[in-house]
């Protein structure tokens, strides 16, 4: 219903303070002329305000004082400005005199069962004021029209008003002065309300009003406080140096406090929050309290006047749908994703829905961030009935966090023999779309190429396409890369090496079935005396632990040089590797076998540096080379890692002391 803090008496409108918000109009009076039905004398008052009956105002009643001889003489009606007429009471009381303080009210008693002076409430004989002027505008001039059927008694209407009521209630409060620098204590102020309901269901505060006078409104903390305890702040030291609070209004949905400026006048939502999410489920009835406390010394104020006011909902709120909760991913690159959706939809029971708005979150198109995103709509119908909805909107981060670590690094131990290391000084780049929250360290194992070659002495060779044999054992797992090979011709070549897993070579040479092709691999073959290096497409794990019979095989175009075995040049071997020197044939595989042979080349592998500490900390046991892997998360959980290869160099020389030299520093010692 349509909102009024002023109750109004007269034709010429006079404002008085008062707990029920009614518009009361006092109509013109005077005689009542003898016998002259059908001819109605009328009596006039005119409502200034507007709005319609049922839905913004209901008539709370019509009272009537009239002295007459012979009550069954009248004939006494209202007519609305619409000119629509409702029977208040016709050739009712015989004989009786006078209607006194009569009072028109819907549900009141029968009028036709009362009796003169009709001292009370009665409905109106033609209905309630509710049905007859259903839907019709309040403004405009109302009538009470009388007439006197019979002749021979007379009389006079002395007065008659007509109280309208839009459902607010407001109460005001007590006042007084604010004591200057009172913080943390509180000075209450109360209002008491007998309405009884609950907040949210019966009633809505419609608004809080205060005039303050202060000299600094930036000293101030106001607060509301229900009848149940709960406390909402209104206004917390804003407004700095300015002065006063003057003709403040809290309500929902007003302008925020914190963006006005001394002396607020105007329309502000209270800085806590909404009223109906505040204090929503409450019940209405008992003593609201106004705390107000000053923060600082120096300035002094008063409250000169503070009320709240109360809305009474009449008829069935709206019903409210909100769109279905929606989970997305971030938008590439973005902390967030931009997202669409519908307004909610609602209808009213009563069939007198207003409007449907948006009162919190970010609007439809937004960008919305990472994390839980609320989204709460409000209907409202006309009788001020409303309720409200909300969905959410969460925003799932799925990109991962962007880092490159440098390949290499070196770390100096210094004096103290221990370093430690930031996680940013080896990365050569770091990025996420919402930040990298933290880093974890762990050991590497990085790989490392090496190799291990035999002899390029050459001495003997074999023919095109023939083969050379020997064995690898190996220590630590390796990925097996190419070969360094030792030929007398020169361009591209291929070589098909071929393995037995777990054998030897000796005895095999002409087993062809016990031989697995390994790979082949292929390169640019540099002529006798130099390394021709020919690689696999792909590296080859070879398990440490495991002896592996290997045969390389050269193409038609290009043949082995190697150098004869003598018994001293037969083995070699690094901390990954050993080889175990061989045999050769012209044919692979069958013919004759020459041996001892020495395949005149190497191995070239990959081998995984050992991993560094499971921190960042280094000290003196990490000298030498050490693999550091570094984790980046975001703050989804949402992570990368990369390797680096740090080398960890001891800079300090031993200190030493000659025989006879002085020793200095100082030293403790413990004597018995």
């Amino acid at each position: 219903m349509k909102k009024i803090i002023l109750t109004l008496f007269s034709v010429i409108v006079t404002a008085t303070l008062s707990v029920n918000a009614q518009t009361t109009l006092t109509g013109s009076t005077g005689a009542i002329p003898d016998n002259q039905c059908p001819t109605l004398t009328n009596f006039t008052a005119t409502m200034g305000e507007s709005g319609l009956v049922g839905t913004d105002w209901e008539i709370s009643n019509v009272t009537i004082n009239i002295t007459h001889t012979w009550d069954g003489d009248l004939d006494i009606r209202l007519v609305s400005p619409s000119g629509t007429v409702l029977s208040l009471s016709n050739e009712n009381g015989s004989f009786g005199q006078n209607y006194t303080n009569t009072v028109f009210v819907d549900g009141g008693t029968p009028i036709t069962s009362g009796s003169a002076p009709f001292t009370g409430e009665f409905e109106p004989e033609g209905g309630p004021f509710a049905d007859a002027f259903d839907g019709e505008e309040v403004n405009g001039t109302w009538t009470l029209a009388i007439c006197d059927e019979f002749n021979g008694d007379v009389g006079t209407l002395n007065s008659w008003s007509i109280s309208f009521y839009n459902g607010t209630t407001t109460h005001n409060g007590s006042a007084g002065a604010i004591p200057d620098n009172g913080c943390p204590v509180d000075t209450p102020f109360t209002a008491s309300t007998s309405n009884t309901g609950t907040i949210g269901s019966e009633w809505v505060i419609d608004n809080v009003t205060l005039d303050i006078t202060h000299t600094w409104d930036g000293d101030l903390d106001i607060r509301l406080a229900s009848p149940s305890g709960t406390v909402l702040s209104l206004s917390n030291e804003n407004g700095s140096f300015g002065q006063n609070y003057t003709n403040t209004v809290f309500v929902d949905g007003g302008a925020p406090i914190t963006s006005g400026s001394a002396p607020f006048t105007g329309e502000y939502e209270p800085e806590g929050g909404a009223f109906a999410s505040t204090f929503g489920g409450e019940p209405v009835n008992g003593a609201w309290t106004l705390l107000i406390c000053d923060e600082f010394n120096g300035d002094v104020g008063t409250l000169n006047s503070w009320s709240i006011s109360f809305l009474e909902l009449v008829g069935e709120p709206p019903v409210i749908q909100c769109p279905a909760d929606v989970v997305v991913s971030n938008d590439a690159g973005q902390c967030g994703a931009i997202v669409n959706f519908a307004d909610a939809v609602a209808i009213d029971p009563d069939g007198d829905l207003d409007t449907v708005v948006q009162i919190s979150g970010l609007p439809t198109g937004s960008e919305f961030p990472v994390g839980v995103n609320t989204v709460e709509f409000r209907a409202t119908d006309l009788a001020g009935n409303s309720s409200t909805c909300s969905f959410t909107i969460t925003v799932e981060d799925v990109q991962d966090p962007v880092i490159e670590c440098l390949s290499e690094y070196t770390v100096e131990l210094g004096t103290t023999g221990e370093y430690t290391l930031d996680p940013e000084e080896l990365l050569a780049s770091f990025s996420d779309n919402c930040g990298i929250v933290s880093y974890e360290f762990g050991g590497a194992l990085i790989p490392e190429t090496r190799e291990l070659t035999t002899t390029f002495a050459a001495g003997n060779g074999g023919a095109f396409g023939g083969a050379v044999y020997f064995d690898v054992n190996v220590i630590e797992d390796i990925s097996l890369t190419g070969l360094y090979l030792h030929t007398n011709e020169t361009g591209a070549f291929t070589a098909d090496v071929y393995t037995i897993v777990g054998g030897n070579y000796s005895g095999n040479e002409t087993n062809a079935g016990a031989w697995t092709l390994l790979g082949t691999v292929s390169g640019t073959a540099q002529g006798l005396g130099t390394p021709s290096e020919g690689t696999f497409g792909s590296p080859i794990a070879l398990s440490a632990g495991t002896n592996y019979a290997m045969a390389v095989v050269m193409d038609a175009s290009h043949g082995h040089d190697y150098t004869n075995g003598n018994g001293s040049n037969q083995f070699f071997s690094n901390a990954d590797v050993e080889i175990s020197l061989g045999s050769a044939s012209n044919v692979p595989f069958t013919g004759s076998v020459f041996s001892p042979r020495i395949f005149n080349g190497g191995v070239i592998y990959e081998a995984l540096i050992s991993g560094g500490p499971q921190d960042n900390f280094l000290d003196c046991s990490d000298i030498g080379q050490v693999g550091i892997s570094i984790t980046a998360f975001d703050a989804a959980g949402n992570s990368v890692s990369c390797n680096t290869l740090v080398t960890v160099v001891d800079t300090t020389a031993p200190v030493i002391l000659c025989d006879g030299q002085p020793l200095e520093g100082v030293f403790a010692e413990d004597f018995d």
